[in-house]
């Protein structure tokens, strides 16, 4: 596999242990990523979020025929009381972003 050929980032080609490689994929979640999910319609630039969509589907779509482990992460809240600092630092979500159970959390 290389890393794509981004501008910030040399090409280089790395090799994978079969076997011993998982790829990790964190919360790709609509309230992240969708422009009417949370953070896109609360006024969030979330163009350098979206930019990872393509790259990452390629990712899986390569991982899976390599038969290496995907694994995908979400991250959510039940209610604003255990958000914590995460929406002390967001307070736009405490209105029901990133909801365990609603289409922004899928």
């Amino acid at each position: 596999m290389s890393r794509s050929a981004d501008p910030h980032f040399p090409t280089m080609a790395w090799r994978l242990e079969l076997g011993a490689t998982a790829l990790l994929v964190i919360d790709p979640q609509n309230d992240f990523l969708h422009p009417e999910g949370w953070y896109g319609a609360n006024g969030v630039d979330i163009s350098h979020m979206r930019r990872t969509i393509e790259p990452t589907r390629a990712l899986v779509q390569s991982a899976r025929a390599k038969r290496i482990p995907v694994i995908w992460t979400q991250h959510g809240f039940h209610n604003e009381s255990d958000g914590g600092l995460f929406l002390e630092m967001r307070p736009f979500l405490a209105e029901g972003g990133l909801r365990i159970g609603t289409w922004g959390y899928q």
